[in-house]
């Protein structure tokens, strides 16, 4: 009986380390509301759904080649209890992204934009004295896997406003995991 108390204090202190570091780690939903940049894009993703993951390199080739996009990860559903929590931290503090997280815990961002499935992305188009305007909305490609694409929906907006066009296609389809959502 004596062994267990010493590891269940452990545990308590382990649990409190995390929530206090992790707390305040994730930026706000106002933060990419407030965002002011010339091209903002939320991508919508999910610890558990290999369909993030599996285009996650392809965002951060984007962010490459269009350094005046500013990127947001959008954590799309909410933790169902302290373990959930705990795991989805640890992924998304851990993972080296490239760009800021928001946890979208009342799911402000996913109704607002009304995301269906991830990876959903929006593209915002923010001008001076000009409300911001959804450019393009929906899925990165074509295809659950990156790898078997055939066609960048995102890319293809976004070699369109380079080029000083208009975007072409305003919406792709989003072929991935569902976002599970809140009551």
């Amino acid at each position: 009986m004596s062994f267990f108390r010493p590891i269940s204090i452990l545990f308590l202190f382990f649990f409190l380390y995390i929530n206090l570091v992790f707390a305040d780690s994730y930026l706000k939903f106002a933060d990419f509301e407030n965002e002011t940049t010339k091209f903002k894009l939320a991508v919508f993703l999910s610890e558990k759904c290999p369909c993030s993951r599996s285009h996650l390199s392809h965002v951060q080739d984007l962010m490459k080649a269009y350094p005046e996009l500013k990127v947001y990860g959008v954590i799309s559903e909410p933790a169902q209890n302290k373990k959930q929590k705990a795991s989805k931290d640890e992924y998304f503090l851990k993972t080296k992204f490239g760009f800021p997280i928001i946890n979208d815990e009342d799911q402000f961002l996913v109704k607002k934009y009304k995301a269906l499935k991830t990876p959903h992305v929006v593209l915002i188009r923010n001008e001076q004295n000009k409300k911001p305007e959804v450019v393009y909305e929906g899925g990165l490609t074509d295809s659950k896997n990156y790898n078997d694409k055939s066609k960048k929906y995102l890319e293809l907006a976004l070699k369109d406003m380079a080029s000083g066009n208009e975007v072409q296609q305003k919406s792709g389809f989003c072929l991935g995991c569902y976002i599970r959502r809140i009551k």
